[in-house]
C-alpha cells in the first residue's frame, strides 16, 4: 500500500474518534423541559402580572367605553415639559411600530397586519383626546395590548405628544 493511501485511511479512522473526544453530543447535554416540573411559589408581597390572580391586582386604570371616551378631557396641559415627557413615553411604547414621525413606515410596524395607524392622518388628528386615549389602548391590531403596557400615569402625555405630530399635506 502506498503512503498517501495509508494516510487517507488513518485520517478516515481518526476523524470519528476525534469528534467523539471533542465533548458530549447534543443528546447527552442537559436541557430544560418546560412544564415538566413544578415552578417555585411566588415570593410574598409580589404582585402577579398575568393569570387569574392578576385580575384582582390590576395596577392600570380601566379603559373607558367608546361612548364615554369622546368626552374625556386630557388632564395634562400641553407644556414644553409635558410634551417632552410625552415624546419620551411615545419613544418607549409607540415609536417602534408607528415610527418617530407617527406615519408607521418602519419595519416593525409594516410587519403587522393591519399596519399601524398613521397618527398624522386627518382621521386621527380630528379625534378628541379621549378618543385617541381609548384607541391607543384598545385599537385594532395592538400587540401587545397597550392597556397592559402603558402605565396609566403616562398615557395622557402620549396623547398630548401625538397632537404635535405633523399631519400629511
Amino acid at each position: 500500500m502506498n503512503a498517501p493511501r495509508r494516510w487517507l485511511i488513518a485520517v478516515a479512522l481518526a476523524v470519528p474518534v476525534a469528534l467523539g473526544a471533542c465533548g458530549p453530543r447534543m443528546v447527552e447535554q442537559p436541557n430544560v423541559r418546560p412544564y415538566k416540573r413544578e415552578l417555585p411559589a411566588m415570593p410574598t408581597n409580589t404582585v402577579p402580572f398575568g393569570g387569574p390572580v392578576a385580575a384582582a391586582h390590576t395596577v392600570y386604570a380601566p379603559v373607558p367605553e367608546a361612548t364615554a371616551a369622546a368626552s374625556l378631557a386630557n388632564p395634562v396641559r400641553a407644556t414644553a415639559a409635558s410634551l417632552e415627557l410625552g415624546k419620551r413615553y411615545y419613544g418607549y411604547y409607540c415609536a417602534m411600530c408607528h415610527g418617530p414621525d407617527g406615519k408607521g413606515q418602519v419595519p416593525v410596524g409594516q410587519s403587522y397586519n393591519p399596519a399601524p395607524t398613521d397618527l398624522t392622518s386627518a382621521k386621527v388628528q380630528s379625534m378628541t383626546d379621549g378618543e385617541i386615549y381609548r384607541a391607543m389602548l384598545v385599537g385594532v391590531g395592538h400587540e401587545p395590548a397597550l392597556s397592559a403596557t402603558v402605565p396609566a400615569d403616562r398615557r395622557w402625555y402620549v396623547v398630548s405628544f401625538v397632537r404635535t405630530l405633523i399631519p400629511h399635506s
